[in-house]
C-alpha cells in the first residue's frame, strides 16, 4: 500500500482538512449560537408576522444577486494561485480594488433598494405596511458586502480561523438583537433590523481584521493600477457571476413570486422549516469553503491527481451529510413539536421536502461547479446553471401556482439534476474522471435503510419527542455508518487518508485515532 503521509497530495489534503476542521469549529458555535437567536424570533413572532418580515426582506435579496459580479470568487482563487507561487506581495493591491468596486456597486444598490420601497410595497404587494420594512433592509446591502469581501479574503489565505471568528461575532449579535427588538415589541421591524445590524458590525470588523492581516505582507514591487486589477478580476468573476445569477436568481424569483399565491402564514411556515437548513449546513458549508482553494492547486492536466481529490471530496461529503440529512428528516415533527409547540404546522412537512436537496451532493451538487471554476471552465459552469435555471423556470411556473410552498419546494429538489448530468458528462468528456457512481449508490440506498428503520422505530415508541428524538436520531446515525461499512463504501485506503487528515489536530486526533482501531478491523476481515 502506498504510504498516504509521504505524498504532497496527503500534505495539501492534511491542510485543507485542518482548514476544515477549523472551519466545522466555528460553524458550530455561529450555528448554534444563530440557531437559538432564529428560533426566538420565530416563536415570538408566529406564522403570519414571520410570513411578513420574509417578504419585506424579498428586494435586499435580490440586490444582493448584483453585490460583486463574481469579484470574491476571482479574490479566493488569484490569492490561493499567488501564494502558492511565492508572488505574495501582488496580493494586497488585488484586495484593495476589490474592496473599491464592491464598495461602489453596493452603495448604488442600497440607493436603489431604499428609493424603491414605496412602489414595491403599494403596487407589487399592495401592502403599504412593508415601505419602512424594505427600506431598513438597503442598511444591509453595504454590510453584506464588506462581509462577503473580508470572507474571501480569510478563505483565499486558508486563514479559517478569522473568517471562523467573524462568523461568530455575526451569529452572537444576530442572536441578541433580533430577539431583544421583537420582545420589546418592534416586531417584523425588529426581526430585519435583528438580520441588517449584525451584518454591518461584522462587515467592520471582518475589514479590520483583513488590514491587521495586511501589516505583515510585504509591499508590492510594481502595482497594476486600480482599474486593471478590477478588470481582471470580472474577467473572471464575471461568467461565474452569471452562473451564480442563474442559481440563486431561481430561488429569489420564486420567494417573489410566492406571495401571490399563498398567505402569509404559509410563507412564515416555510422560513420556519428552513431555519432548520443550518443543522446541515454545519457540516456542508465547512466541507464548500474548503473546496475551492483545494481544488485551485491542481491542474487538470495532472487528471489522476484531480481526480482522486475531485471523488474522495464528494464521498466524505456525502458520509457527513447523508447520514445527518436522514436524521432531520425522520425528526421532523418532533424537532418542530420541541421547539414550537402549537406553532407552525405546517413546518414539519416543509423540512421533509427541503431536507431532499441535501441527496444531491452524491451527484457533484456540492463540488462539481466549484472544480470546474477552479481550473477556469466558466463557461461550462455557465452551461450548467444555464440548464438548472431553464428547468428551475418550468417547473416552478407549474408547480407554485399549483401546489404553492410544496410546489416550490419540489422545484428546489428537481431542477438541479439535469444540470448537474451535464456537467458530469462534460468533465467525464474533457477531464476522464466523474464521481464513483458504485460508492455514490450504495451510500443511497444506506440511507433509503436507514431512513425506513429510524421511521419504523419512530412509529413504534411513545416515549414523548425528546426521548424519540434522541433515540430515533442515535437509529438513523448508526444504520447508516454500519450499512457503509457493510457495503464496503470505505476501504483501507480511506482509512490510512483519514489518519493523515486529521493528523496534528491535539486530542481528537487520539480519539480519532481510536474509533478507527476499533472500526478498521471489522473492514479487513470484510
Amino acid at each position: 500500500m502506498v504510504d498516504v503521509e509521504d505524498s504532497d497530495l496527503a500534505k495539501t489534503l492534511q491542510r485543507s482538512a485542518k482548514g476544515s476542521i477549523v472551519l466545522v469549529g466555528g460553524q458550530f458555535l455561529s450555528t448554534l449560537v444563530t440557531a437559538i437567536g432564529v428560533i426566538i424570533v420565530s416563536r415570538l413572532l408566529g406564522s403570519v408576522p414571520l410570513g411578513v418580515a420574509t417578504k419585506a426582506v424579498i428586494p435586499y435579496s435580490m440586490a444582493t444577486l448584483f453585490l460583486d459580479f463574481g469579484v470574491n470568487s476571482a479574490l479566493i482563487r488569484n490569492i490561493a494561485q499567488l501564494r502558492a507561487s511565492g508572488q505574495r506581495d501582488q496580493i494586497k493591491p488585488l484586495v484593495k480594488a476589490a474592496l473599491i468596486f464592491e464598495f461602489i456597486v453596493s452603495s448604488v444598490l442600497a440607493v436603489i433598494v431604499y428609493l424603491s420601497a414605496g412602489f414595491i410595497a403599494k403596487d407589487v404587494y399592495h401592502d403599504p405596511a412593508l415601505w419602512p420594512l424594505i427600506q431598513v433592509t438597503a442598511l444591509g446591502i453595504i454590510g453584506t458586502s464588506a462581509t462577503n469581501a473580508a470572507l474571501s479574503v480569510f478563505t483565499g489565505y486558508e486563514r479559517m480561523g478569522l473568517r471562523s471568528l467573524t462568523q461568530v461575532i455575526y451569529s452572537l449579535i444576530k442572536s441578541l438583537i433580533g430577539p431583544i427588538l421583537v420582545y420589546v415589541g418592534f416586531g417584523p421591524l425588529g426581526a430585519i433590523l435583528g438580520q441588517m445590524v449584525p451584518y454591518v458590525v461584522s462587515g467592520a470588523l471582518g475589514l479590520g481584521l483583513v488590514l491587521m492581516l495586511f501589516r505583515r505582507s510585504p509591499s508590492p514591487t510594481s502595482e497594476t493600477g486600480t482599474v486593471d486589477q478590477i478588470r481582471m478580476l470580472l474577467g473572471f468573476g464575471f461568467p461565474l457571476f452569471v452562473s451564480s445569477l442563474l442559481l440563486n436568481g431561481r430561488n429569489r424569483i420564486f420567494s417573489s413570486i410566492l406571495p401571490f399565491y399563498v398567505p402569509d402564514e404559509h410563507i412564515g411556515d416555510m422560513t420556519a422549516s428552513q431555519n432548520f437548513s443550518v443543522l446541515v449546513g454545519f457540516f456542508s458549508i465547512p466541507i464548500t469553503t474548503s473546496l475551492f482553494p483545494l481544488f485551485s492547486k491542481f491542474d487538470q492536466k495532472n487528471g489522476t491527481t484531480l481526480g482522486r481529490i475531485f471523488q474522495t471530496s464528494i464521498k466524505y461529503a456525502c458520509l457527513v451529510i447523508f447520514p445527518v440529512t436522514v436524521a432531520v428528516i425522520v425528526l421532523s415533527q418532533n424537532i418542530v413539536d420541541i421547539i414550537y409547540p402549537g406553532q407552525f404546522l405546517n413546518a414539519s412537512y416543509f423540512i421533509k421536502l427541503y431536507m431532499l436537496t441535501y441527496f444531491l451532493t452524491g451527484i457533484g451538487n456540492i463540488g462539481l461547479c466549484i472544480l470546474l471554476n477552479s481550473q477556469q471552465e466558466t463557461q461550462t459552469t455557465f452551461r450548467v446553471r444555464l440548464i438548472q435555471f431553464v428547468a428551475g423556470i418550468i417547473l416552478g411556473l407549474i408547480l407554485i401556482p399549483m401546489y404553492g410552498v410544496p410546489g416550490r419546494l419540489v422545484t428546489m429538489v428537481l431542477s438541479p439534476v439535469p444540470g448537474l448530468v451535464y456537467g458530469l458528462w462534460w468533465i467525464n468528456s474533457n477531464f476522464g474522471f466523474t464521481i464513483n457512481l458504485r460508492d455514490t449508490g450504495k451510500m443511497y440506498v444506506a440511507s433509503i435503510i436507514s431512513y425506513l428503520l429510524a421511521s419504523t422505530a419512530m412509529n413504534s415508541l411513545t416515549l414523548g419527542s425528546l426521548a424519540e428524538l434522541f433515540i430515533c436520531g442515535i437509529i438513523a446515525v448508526l444504520a447508516f455508518f454500519t450499512l457503509v461499512l457493510l457495503f464496503k463504501v470505505v476501504d483501507q485506503t480511506d482509512f490510512d487518508t483519514i489518519r493523515v487528515l486529521t493528523k496534528g489536530l491535539g486530542p481528537l486526533t487520539a480519539i480519532i485515532n481510536r474509533v478507527l482501531d476499533l472500526i478498521q478491523p471489522l473492514v479487513s476481515r470484510g
